[in-house]
Order: structure tokens, then sequence, then C-alpha cells
């Protein structure tokens, strides 16, 4: 650890800084460092500077790492770090860029899970399909005051735009209901009735254009594992199908011109534009591709095999760094804000990680 009035200075390249001391950021969200001697017991205060928060860590003489505060509004912020000693402090480092890999997954504590299939959310909380008891439970967005807010029949997808949830059901032959977040008022959608094996849902609060004069304003997005097709739409008259003779499809997500839909039969994430130009692109390779979400970077992908990945949104190159393993079967997953949200089936859980930027 560095001596008293000497200043840390953090580097970019490969998340070190040079000897006597270094400095990195690990997986748990933490800032780790090798202290260099058994005198240099110097205990160093940290300071996270972000566009709208700021948050102070004081790491004790000994120690050898301090937790990044999980509550700050951004995901990159900058950093400095002062030496402190007998209540002195050295000069303030320049404060340089330093980026946060990943979180260790969080479970939220949320009760009447029933194997839970489906989640969403759009900011005011988070809504969970449970196809065994067939509740649909609502809670906070850090999983507290979660009650029970319509029960349903086999209910597998589930989406939200903060207004209205829209749910598949099952067991109704690939019906879609409706309801308003303030009322128990319901409507049983019919785009998906002749569809059945609806997995998930996704919402996308934005126009997308099929073609030059077919124009779907906040669509909402959906497969059929039976029949392999991808349909976007309220009523059945304006419903249109994008894609069709996929293999095995599950979830899907929409960035405005593309979508991207796992499909379990192929081992991939496909990439398909909106309009139809271009067929069905190989995007990612990945084993039993589950349900899918994204952002503006990344790609979020939940996996039979017990992972959740990131990949580039713009590449398709998976991020090993990030991927979080020995999941139980991992099922939904939707990204808001700095978190991923998704649900382990097998657990009857569902947990939330932070989405922190990849160095750079």
């Amino acid at each position: 650890m560095a001596a008293s009035g000497e200043e840390i200075r953090i580097s970019l390249e490969g998340g070190r800084i040079p000897a006597p001391s270094t400095l990195a950021v690990n997986k748990n969200n933490e800032l780790t460092w090798e202290a260099s001697g058994a005198d240099e017991q110097t205990s160093f205060l940290l300071t996270f500077v972000g566009d709208v928060s700021k948050r102070e860590v004081t790491a004790a003489a000994g120690t050898t790492k301090a937790a990044i505060p999980t509550d700050l509004a951004e995901t990159r912020y900058l950093v400095e770090a002062r030496a402190v000693k007998n209540g002195n402090y050295s000069p303030p480092t320049t404060a340089l860029k330093i980026s946060v890999k990943t979180s260790a997954p969080e479970s939220l504590k949320i009760d009447g899970l029933s194997e839970p299939q489906g989640i969403a959310t759009a900011g005011r909380g988070i809504y969970i399909a449970n196809r065994k008891s067939g509740e649909i439970i609502k809670a906070d967005m850090d999983g507290k005051n979660a009650i029970a807010v319509k029960k349903l029949e086999i209910p597998m997808g589930i989406a939200t735009d903060g207004a209205r949830v829209w749910v598949a059901t099952q067991a109704a032959g690939g019906a879609v209901t409706s309801y308003f977040t303030y009322g128990d008022y319901a409507q049983s959608i019919k785009p998906a009735q002749e569809k059945p094996g609806i997995n998930y849902l996704s919402y996308f609060g934005a126009d997308i254009y099929h073609s030059a004069t077919e124009k779907y304003s906040d669509p909402l997005l959906f497969t059929s594992q039976s029949k392999g097709w991808v349909a976007q739409g309220y009523l059945a008259a304006s419903c249109g199908e994008i894609v069709n003779d996929l293999s095995d499809p599950r979830g899907m997500t929409c960035d405005g011109t593309f979508l991207y839909i796992a499909s379990v039969g192929r081992g991939k994430v496909l990439r398909v534009r909106v309009d139809g130009a271009g067929g069905k692109v190989d995007f990612i390779s990945v084993t039993n591709p589950e349900d899918v979400s994204c952002n503006a970077r990344h790609l979020y992908v939940t996996t039979n095999n017990g992972t959740l990945i990131r990949a580039s949104r713009h590449t398709g190159v998976v991020d090993d760094g990030f991927t979080i393993r020995n999941l139980d079967k991992p099922r939904g997953v939707v990204v808001w804000g700095n978190y991923i949200y998704f649900v382990e089936q097998g657990a009857n859980k569902v947990s939330r990680v932070f989405d922190g930027w990849a160095a750079e």
C-alpha cells in the first residue's frame, strides 16, 4: 500500500496501477489492492464521482479491498483516491476513469414465487408471472412490498409499459391478457389465440417500421414455440408476422431496427431486421438460449445450461468476464437502469445484478 502522501494512480491498462502498489476492480464490485510492505499501513479515502451522485468510502488501515457503492446513479464514474494517515490527507489525485466489470447477483427476497417464468418492468416495480400458482406478483424494484395482483391459468410471458400489463397464458391456447396496473379491468387480445406455446412477451415503447408504409406503434412482440413465428401488434387485424420457420424460439427483444430472438433448436440468438430485409442472421452462438433483453450497449441472455451471458449488441461478441454460471433454471430476463433482473425458476427466486461497464 502506498505510503503517506503518495498518490494512488489508477490506470485503465488492465485495471491495475504500476508497482509498488496495485489497485484493481474485481467481479464482486470491489476495488482491491496489494500492500507492498508491512510499514505501509496508510488508509485511503476513495471518492466516487458521477454525473448526478457522489459517494465517499474509507478503506481502513491494513485492509486490501473496499466495496464500490451500489447505490450510485451511474454505471460509470470517476474516482479520487487520497492517502490518509493520522487524520491527514495527501493531495487528491487527478480524477481518472475506472470501470466496474460486474457485481455478484443479489437475490431479492420475494415471497410467494411458484415456478416463476416471466419478468417485466417499466421502472415502476417488477412483475413476475408464476407458472405453477398462476399468480402475477408485483414488487418494488428492490423486491420489497411484494403482493399478488392477478391470478391467471398458466401464465408464461409478461410485459409492461408501466400503465398496462400483458400476460401470455399457455392454458388458453396462446391467448394474451391485458390489464391496467391501477384497476381490475382485463381484456383478452386475439393475435396469439391460435398460436399456442408463447413463452415470453416483450414491449417496445416506440415506433418500428415493417415497411415504408407499415408502421407499428409501441408494439407488443412475442414468439410461438410450436408454430415458430414472431408477431407484433395488439389486435388480430393489425398483427403482422415478421419471421417464420424458426427452430423452437423462446424470448425476444427489439432495439427498433433489429429483433433478437432466442432459438433453442439452432443454439443461436438470431438477429432479424424488423423490415424483413437481410433474412435471419446467426448473431450469437449459445447453448439453449432461453430469454433475451437489451440496453443501448448489450444483449443479456439466460440459457438452459444455467448461465446469464452478456454480449455486444453491435457485434454479438460475448463478454466471458461477465458470465454468471451455476444458476438454477434461469428463465425471464429484463434490463432496467443499472440492473439486469432475471428469474431462477428452479430456485423459485428473482435476482438482479449490477450492470457495470466493461474496462475500456
